[in-house]
């Protein structure tokens, strides 16, 4: 699993936008993914994070706890239009997809790949992904 080195406001309300797509409930290792994605994809438009956090390679656990929606109404003042139909367009296209998809679609690009576990992984990486396989399979 890719692991959040970092705390911050964005990235806080990236956290609960995203959860928000999951009335049900989405796995820790998804969610993680989805915000993965979602900072890399953006990177790759950008050449700037969304949120600013660092991501560690971590090798993923099949074991996973869900994460439920809180009932709390959240403000995301912090992103912009354009992020927040970023993270629905992810969210959307991995919503009833299962979370080892996700996982080994992450584990297939170039940023994933170049880096060993425990590492930082360098959003410049990305860039050189094909542009149709930055947050979704190549159709």
């Amino acid at each position: 699993m890719d692991n959040v080195i970092n705390d911050n406001e964005k990235f806080k309300q990236m956290y609960f936008y995203a959860l928000s797509h999951f009335k049900g409930g989405v796995t820790k290792t998804k969610l993680a993914k989805l915000l993965y994605l979602a900072d890399f994809s953006y990177f790759y438009d950008n050449l700037e994070s969304m949120s600013g956090v660092r991501y560690v390679r971590r090798e993923y656990d099949s074991v996973d706890d869900m994460v439920k929606p809180t009932t709390i109404e959240k403000e995301y003042d912090l992103l912009t239009g354009d992020e927040k139909e970023l993270l629905d367009k992810i969210c959307c296209f991995w919503k009833d997809k299962r979370t080892t998809e996700i996982v080994n679609f992450t584990h297939e690009q170039k940023p994933w790949k170049a880096c060993r576990d425990g590492e930082y992984i360098p959003y410049s990486l990305i860039i050189q992904e094909n542009p149709n396989h930055v947050y979704a399979p190549i159709d």
